[in-house]
């Protein structure tokens, strides 16, 4: 039988009620954990992960960097990290494939609502936050996504999606099929047509003097009479893609001086064109498909014509639709520490087996030359070039993959950054 006066004297002990508080307090933060986890934590395929070697990953890429002197680590918890970068200028975050939403948690806004209780997709309110005043510091953001998830973070930056999957009639690839669509520019330095060619914000295409030789191999760039010493491709840098040899009877280096990039894209999506090109906020369309592409806005897979809203049909718009976007923080990017964002509306654009069409995998003998891996490489000499005589990786230079959004290869993995996360989280100061 159960003794009330012995309970009451229990209960009323200060040691024994500050011990049930404690006991709840843990509780209560273990079943939010747990709730969490349950929506956070599930077993999936891994994808486009930096640190896999899968014909959709991004394996090939990073090693290529680690190859050319560049350091690069992976990002498992949150942007919020960004804000304690000191060299934000010499760093590049790559955000390739958000497959995952963001976690929402109460945020104090500091605004009128005090309180916000639920986030956006993808990213929350204070990561988009720390990622813009990462680029205002002259970070450069390299996001490449199709559909939903980084909407809120491109809407910071004026640039909408449409989510919807974009086909095309005749720009495919015959040999892979419909899903591997080709995205081609002419003068991908052509920002806008008053300002004329900017090709003298990419160290690997500027040349003051016009002597045909790059200024960071030229011995004298303000004159056209001085050229290089023997170059190679070593020397070259994180030019060395756009060195083809040397020219045998004047000794100096044959370079590819084109401004055009033919990219292979997989199931990609599109930009809205209406938000797309707007140099008074510095956004500037790079590449667009072509007239016979169209984007699916029913989500049906067929070409649906006409608009026929009263009887419930919706028609898919023609193209050419904006696939590559460029925002840059300072008018023209002009600068080396100038932030900067390239949106791509796709996000396998690197993946190993279209990064290199040698790749061992289900595609190998099918994937076609392409110039995915001309223009990366342009981007990462772009961010990360800052000596105007030299080819090698700046002294602090850094490339960030995150891996906060993409599903982990084992359950412990995904734990792990949830908890990483929740650290960050209640320790970030608001």
């Amino acid at each position: 039988m159960i003794d009330w006066n012995q309970l009451s004297r229990f209960t009323k002990s200060r040691r024994n009620r500050r011990i049930a508080l404690q006991a709840s307090f843990w509780g209560l933060l273990l079943l939010l954990i747990a709730s969490i986890a349950l929506t956070y934590v599930v077993p999936g395929q891994t994808q486009q992960s930096a640190y896999g070697n899968e014909w959709n990953d991004l394996g090939s890429f990073r090693g290529e960097l680690n190859d050319m002197g560049v350091e690069t680590t992976a990002l498992v918890s949150s942007p919020l990290l960004l804000s304690d970068l000191d060299h934000p200028e010499e760093t590049i975050f790559v955000i390739s494939g958000v497959e995952r939403d963001t976690i929402s948690l109460p945020r104090f806004t500091g605004e009128d609502d005090i309180v916000q209780f639920s986030e956006g997709d993808g990213y929350t309110s204070s990561e988009i936050v720390a990622i813009s005043e990462f680029v205002e510091r002259g970070g450069t953001v390299i996001l490449m996504d199709d559909f939903g998830y980084s909407s809120n973070l491109a809407a910071k930056f004026g640039l909408e999606y449409t989510n919807h999957r974009l086909f095309t009639d005749y720009s495919y690839d015959s040999e892979l099929g419909s899903d591997f669509v080709w995205v081609n520019t002419t003068s991908a330095f052509n920002f806008t047509s008053a300002q004329g060619m900017q090709t003298g914000v990419n160290p690997c295409l500027r040349d003051a003097d016009m002597d045909g030789v790059v200024d960071v191999l030229d011995q004298d760039p303000s004159d056209p009479e001085v050229g290089a010493q023997f170059v190679t491709a070593s020397s070259s840098g994180l030019c060395s893609h756009r060195f083809l040899g040397t020219d045998q009877a004047t000794n100096q280096p044959r370079w590819d001086w084109s401004q055009d990039y033919n990219i292979l894209t997989n199931t990609p999506s599109a930009f809205e064109k209406t938000s797309s090109y707007n140099p008074a906020e510095h956004r500037y369309v790079i590449a667009k498909t072509t007239q016979d592409s169209w984007l699916d806005n029913n989500d049906d897979g067929n070409y649906t014509v006409g608009n026929y809203a009263a009887f419930g049909i919706v028609g898919d718009e023609q193209g050419p639709f904006p696939v590559y976007v460029r925002y840059c923080e300072v008018i023209l990017c002009r600068g080396y520490d100038s932030g900067r964002v390239h949106f791509i509306s796709d996000g396998s654009v690197l993946i190993n087996s279209l990064y290199d069409p040698d790749f061992e995998s289900k595609y190998l003998g099918l994937v076609p030359e392409n110039d995915n891996r001309k223009w990366i490489l342009d981007v990462v000499a772009e961010a990360l070039i800052i000596d105007d005589n030299g080819t090698s990786p700046s002294e602090n230079s850094l490339v960030i993959f995150d891996e906060s959004r993409h599903q982990q290869p084992t359950i412990f993995g995904d734990t792990y950054n949830l908890l990483y996360y929740l650290l960050i989280y209640f320790t970030n100061d608001w």
